[in-house]
C-alpha cells in the first residue's frame, strides 16, 4: 500500500513586505524566498518620495490581491503600513514590525525618532540638492549592519534608494495598528533604532514580541528566524478567519 500523502493547506492569509528607507523591495529578497515557499508572499516597491506617495503604492497593490493580508513592515516601513490600514478596505488582518518605526497620533518621522535628525558632513544620513538623503557609505555598514556579510553591504549601499524629505516631515492622519493583531521583531543590537524604543513601541501595539541577537538589518542577517516569525503571525491569523 503506498503511503498516504498529507497536503497541508494553504494559508488563507496573504503576506504583504513592505521596505523601508535607502531599499527597495529586494531587501527582503532572503525572507520573501524562504516564505514564497508554502505562502502567498509581495513586495511592494514603495517610491520613497513622500508619505503619502508610499500609502498609495502600498494600497494599489494590496487593491490586486483577493482576501485579507498581513502587512510586515520593516524600519520606516513600519509608518507606512500604520498609515496605510484605513485605505485598505479591511482587507488587514494584522500588523507585523520588523525594526519598524511606529507613530504616535499626529507624529512624523522624525519625532518618532526623537526629534534628533541632524545632516552633519559626516553624520549617517547626507542630504543631496533635490530634497533626498542618502546612506553614508562609511558609517554604513557600522550603524546599520554591523553583522551583515561585506557582500550584502556592498549590494545594499550601492543600490540604495534615496530617502525623499517629505517622508520624514509628513504627519501621519491615522493610527491603523488600533484593534489589529500586532507582532514586533526587536533588534536587540540595533545600533540606529535603540532596544529602548522598539520595546516601547511593540508595547504601545501590545505587539507578540521576537527578540534577536541582530542589527537593523536582522531581515538580512536573521532571514531564517524574520521568516518563522511572519509564518507564525500567518498561523494565527489563518485560525480566526
Amino acid at each position: 500500500m503506498e503511503p498516504i500523502q498529507v497536503t497541508k493547506p494553504t494559508p488563507k492569509v496573504k503576506v504583504v513586505l513592505v521596505h523601508g528607507s535607502w531599499c527597495d523591495a529586494g531587501i527582503w529578497r532572503k525572507v520573501l524566498v524562504r516564505l514564497a515557499k508554502r505562502h502567498q508572499v509581495y513586495g511592494v516597491q514603495l517610491p520613497l518620495t513622500s508619505l503619502t506617495d508610499d500609502v498609495e503604492a502600498l494600497r494599489r497593490l494590496v487593491e490586486r490581491i483577493d482576501g485579507k493580508v498581513l502587512l510586515v513592515g520593516y524600519s520606516y516601513g513600519g509608518f507606512v503600513i500604520s498609515e496605510a490600514v484605513p485605505k485598505l478596505q479591511n482587507k488587514v488582518a494584522g500588523l507585523l514590525f520588523v525594526n519598524g518605526i511606529i507613530p504616535s497620533e499626529g507624529q512624523n518621522l522624525d519625532a518618532a525618532l526623537g526629534g534628533n535628525l541632524q545632516f552633519p558632513s559626516d553624520g549617517l544620513m547626507l542630504p543631496d540638492g533635490y530634497g533626498n538623503l542618502w546612506l553614508n557609505p562609511t558609517l554604513f555598514k557600522t550603524v546599520l549592519a554591523h553583522d551583515a556579510s561585506d557582500a550584502d553591504c556592498a549590494v545594499w549601499l550601492q543600490t540604495q534608494k534615496p530617502l525623499g524629505l517629505k517622508c520624514v516631515y509628513e504627519h501621519v492622519t491615522t493610527l491603523g495598528y488600533k484593534g489589529l493583531p500586532c507582532w514586533y521583531q526587536i533588534s536587540d543590537e540595533d545600533r540606529i533604532l535603540p532596544l529602548a524604543a522598539q520595546t516601547a513601541m511593540s508595547a504601545m501595539v501590545n505587539a507578540k514580541v521576537l527578540h534577536l541577537p541582530a542589527s537593523h538589518a536582522s531581515l538580512i542577517t536573521k532571514d531564517k528566524e524574520v521568516a518563522k516569525f511572519i509564518k507564525g503571525a500567518v498561523s494565527e491569523l489563518d485560525l480566526t478567519l
